[in-house]
């Protein structure tokens, strides 16, 4: 289980050979256990809850057939910025749904494996302080199909191609990978969006390696924070929209009656301001042809 918190980038630039294993305080505690039982909830919770607000934001996400990330009744500016901010948003879907599935399978594997906790590294390293595109990708975000893109993508054009064709050959095999699983869906792949958004993250990479090699400095700082979220978070758009047009958003990822967001504005409607929450869910026009049950019951 070491690999999975190894990076694609350790094994293709020379400055990052060694493995890097993200720090766990809980590693040798039977208190993993528990602990992995409680955040798991919490992440779930959150993941939920942020799908939510996602919905409740653009309605027209809720809606499954083909609705758009962009919304064409604002202007450009605010209409890419909305976007944005709901690409950052479906970025933390993603992290909390798989610490969510990753902690109950700690949990199992610790109490009926019986295994240790150290078997079962942290899955992220706070991605959202990452400083390069490297350190993203190679450091602080899941490393779970680390092995078979090295092995099928970064590998084989390394050989031909050197140090570039080995990073592009990873990225390559995570864009098919993931254009695959959109062509999952029932709409057909869409590899220019969806694998695109990886592929350009191969060029970004190798744009740092680039900038590392002419200015002999490395991306790092706040100025490399801004460049990895600048560019995370534009190309993110191409995936997400992708993703939205797919019917993802409008998803229903846990059953009525059972999301932590219901139950939530539930208990705002109860409240002696209900009447603002209730203007809010009509202002969004949500309804029940949207399996959007807000009530907290089935």
């Amino acid at each position: 289980m070491q690999g999975i918190s190894c990076g694609i980038y350790e094994e293709l630039w020379s400055w990052s050979r060694s493995k890097y294993i993200t720090p766990d305080p809980r590693a040798h505690s039977e208190s993993r256990a528990v602990y992995g039982l409680f955040t798991s909830f919490l992440h779930l919770a959150t993941f939920d809850c942020i799908h939510c607000a996602i919905q409740l934001s653009s309605p027209p996400l809720a809606d499954p057939n083909e609705a758009s990330l962009f919304d064409p009744s604002l202007p450009s500016l605010a209409r890419y910025l909305k976007s944005c901010l709901i690409v950052i948003g479906t970025g933390f879907i993603v992290y909390h749904g798989l610490q969510a599935w990753y902690q109950q399978a700690t949990v199992i594997a610790v109490v009926v494996f019986q295994q240790e906790p150290a078997q079962w590294p942290p899955l992220f390293d706070e991605p959202w302080k990452a400083e390069s595109l490297a350190d993203f990708w190679g450091r602080r975000w899941h490393q779970i199909l680390r092995q078979g893109f090295i092995a099928v993508g970064s590998q084989p054009l390394r050989k031909l191609l050197g140090r570039v064709g080995g990073v592009m050959g990873a990225f390559l095999v995570s864009a098919l990978l993931h254009d695959w699983v959109a062509w999952g869906m029932g709409r057909g792949g869409e590899f220019w969006s969806v694998g695109g958004f990886f592929l350009m993250n191969g060029v970004g990479v190798v744009v740092e390696e680039l900038w590392a090699r002419i200015t002999g400095r490395r991306v790092q700082g706040w100025r490399g924070w801004i460049w990895t979220m600048v560019w995370l978070i534009g190309w993110g758009n191409l995936l997400v929209d992708a993703w939205a047009r797919r019917g993802l958003m409008a998803s229903m990822f846990l059953p009525d009656g059972w999301r932590p967001s219901q139950t939530l504005l539930a208990k705002l409607l109860r409240r002696p301001g209900k009447r603002l929450a209730q203007s809010v869910c009509l202002t969004l026009n949500l309804s029940a042809s949207r399996k959007v049950n807000f009530s907290g019951r089935d």
